[in-house]
């Protein structure tokens, strides 16, 4: 009876055991989702855009000129455009100016940064001319009254330039640039007979503009 009563709670024993271990274990995973919102870099405004109007406030500010441009893009490389520029004469002697220019942009936007430029122009200004002025008096000719006179007249250049073209994501245009041309049509040797000197042969070009690309 002894042996009995141990044999059954050996085999007790051994049954609890075994239904411990063939419990199944659960597990719990938990999973972190992470979100991520893509924000793509906005494009810029500019693109594909191809017209271009600019004005140099410092023709307006210290001159009382008005110097505009217009500019077309022919591509990321080049464009083609011509400025005017309009004034009395009174504190520059150029009065008016018609440019037609072409240009080689090498930046990395489309049709800016550090550029070549070609341009002709024809233009109109005054000078002063001197003018000596003799008396005949008994057979003789004196000194007499010698003066300035204001003339003007109109020529027709050719030059080169460059300069550099800033343009933000918004299309706004900052422009800096200089050139040099010489006029090709008038007589500007010494002593010719309208008063004209050689520095007048020479014409610049250039300024500080602002604009935008539409």
């Amino acid at each position: 009876m002894k042996k009995l009563f141990l044999l059954l709670s050996f085999l007790a024993v051994n049954l609890s055991l075994a239904q411990e271990t063939d419990k199944p274990v659960t597990t719990t995973t938990t999973t972190t989702i992470v979100s991520t919102t893509s924000n793509p870099t906005k494009k810029p405004q500019y693109i594909g855009k191809k017209d271009e109007f600019k004005l140099d406030p410092t023709y307006l500010i210290f001159a009382g000129a008005l110097n505009l441009s217009y500019e077309r893009v022919i591509n990321e490389e080049s464009g083609l455009g011509v400025s005017v520029i309009l004034s009395n004469g009174k504190e520059i002697n150029t009065t008016f100016s018609l440019t037609p220019y072409y240009r080689f942009y090498f930046g990395k936007k489309p049709a800016a940064g550090f550029f070549f430029e070609g341009f002709a122009s024809i233009n109109s200004f005054k000078y002063n001319s001197y003018v000596y002025n003799q008396n005949y008096n008994n057979g003789y000719y004196n000194n007499g009254y010698n003066y300035y006179e204001v003339k003007s007249t109109t020529d027709f250049a050719i030059g080169i330039g460059l300069g550099g073209k800033w343009i933000t994501n918004n299309g706004i245009i900052f422009e800096l640039s200089g050139g040099i041309g010489r006029n090709l049509l008038n007589d500007y040797s010494a002593g010719n007979k309208d008063g004209l000197t050689s520095s007048q042969k020479v014409v610049g070009r250039g300024g500080i503009s602002i604009g935008y690309r539409f």
